[in-house]
């Protein structure tokens, strides 16, 4: 194991290897073991109560060698604030979102969003924490880059209902990550 990441509630747990998982055969199988449908990936989640084993992912792209020297993004899974959703992201595809502990796509599909660099949960502070709780409701908030005359974008979108709250054209953006994380900082002050 390289690398690990609690989510917010520590309910839950991702490991990272840089070495794909092999079951042996005759491995002990059940919740808390890797399966044969888990040969190759090499990203887990763990239920930290439990012991048990949710789901594995591969951090690599089809046709990529395992070995290769592509950065990885780390965290490679982002958790909602209060732990009921974790995400990931096909840069320029789409953001998959899982529902937690099953750990099934929400909704049945993936959020499409043509060219999307990267995004963030909006964390909850206590005001936030309040409203939550009566909507059951979270915000994701993620950025697309300038594209020949389309400005880049910042969206903030209600979750799971996936409505967009708000969006903001950003133009000429020279220093995407600088403006990037002053975005994802406070979510609401910005954007609202």
């Amino acid at each position: 194991m390289k690398l690990i990441d609690f989510s917010p509630c520590e309910q839950y747990l991702v490991t990272w290897s840089n070495e794909p998982i092999v079951v042996p055969e005759g491995a002990v199988q059940g919740p808390q073991y890797f399966s044969p449908d888990d040969e190759g990936n090499n990203l887990a989640v763990w239920d930290i109560k439990s012991g048990d084993l949710l789901r594995t992912f591969s951090t690599y792209n089809e046709g990529d060698p395992p070995s290769g020297k592509k950065q990885m993004q780390w965290p490679a899974l982002k958790w909602s604030p209060d732990d009921k959703y974790v995400a990931r992201i096909t840069p320029g595809q789409m953001i998959s979102v899982y529902e937690l502990p099953s750990m099934y796509l929400e909704g049945k599909k993936s959020l499409k969003i043509e060219g999307v660099v990267d995004f963030e949960w909006c964390p909850l502070g206590e005001k936030d924490k309040e409203a939550s709780k009566k909507t059951k409701e979270n915000s994701l908030v993620y950025w697309t880059p300038e594209v020949q005359n389309q400005p880049a974008r910042v969206t903030l979108l209600s979750f799971p209902s996936r409505s967009i709250m708000r969006q903001k054209n950003l133009f000429n953006v020279t220093e995407v990550r600088r403006r990037y994380t002053v975005y994802f900082e406070s979510c609401s002050e910005i954007l609202f």
